[in-house]
């Protein structure tokens, strides 16, 4: 069974990897974790401010320690945090297009720091496109009901119609997919309920509307049906 070390940027991510992913990868074996207390904001457990050396290390550290593991990353892009390279988002940029431009140039910097002998199917991050919120915009009758809020159907659905998908739910302070949420659900809670809610969506739906999402689903299903 392969082992695949995914560093998860808070407790919300955590929870997904290891209560949604999971399951429905048997033949992997997810370890999510978090970075030590090194990325919390504020507060024990908390997640946000990730800083890309900060999180270098814990990539750097799982893959020397495990020389056959696999790794990956679940963060947001929304509120990333400084040194990731090519982090300046290009004008014009589907949100697709930005996460990966993101995405390779870390891949590109563990590989060289891991040296020529590395193999680079063993790392692939992933930064969720805009917010770990937006997955649950894939299904908006199936999100008000892992809300408990079957009223707010229609304004959640019409969050969604806007947008040419769920991972174009923007990153603005006012408007980021979770500060939708909790405009609409004050008592909205990311961890527990952002989890419920997932798990109410479900992957089918979440793959069929965040085609970046998807991109590294299949990633890690293939990862599962390599002999």
């Amino acid at each position: 069974m392969k082992r695949i070390h995914v560093v998860c940027e808070g407790p919300t991510e955590l929870i997904f990897v290891r209560d949604v992913l999971q399951p429905a990868l048997p033949a992997l074996h997810l370890i999510a974790f978090l970075p030590g207390k090194l990325i919390a904001r504020s507060g024990a457990g908390r997640g946000g401010d990730i800083r890309y050396a900060r999180v270098r290390d814990e990539f750097l550290r799982a893959l020397k320690n495990d020389p056959t593991c696999y790794c990956t990353s679940h963060f947001d892009y929304y509120g990333l945090g400084k040194g990731f390279p090519a982090k300046d988002r290009p004008t014009g940029f589907d949100p697709e297009s930005i996460a990966r431009r993101i995405e390779l140039a870390v891949d590109d910097d563990i590989a060289h720091a891991m040296g020529p002998q590395f193999k680079r199917e063993r790392f692939r991050s992933y930064l969720a496109m805009h917010e770990f919120e937006a997955l649950l915009f894939s299904a908006p009758d199936r999100l008000a009901s892992g809300l408990g809020r079957s009223d707010l159907e229609s304004e959640l659905r019409a969050i969604r119609d806007s947008v040419p998908s769920p991972e174009h739910i923007d990153d603005d302070p006012e408007t980021a997919p979770s500060r939708r949420l909790v405009a609409l659900c004050p008592d909205y809670d990311k961890v527990i309920g952002g989890n419920v809610a997932a798990l109410e969506v479900g992957l089918e739906a979440m793959k069929r509307e965040c085609a970046h999402f998807r991109n590294w689903f299949e990633w890690l299903v293939a990862l599962a049906q390599a002999a």
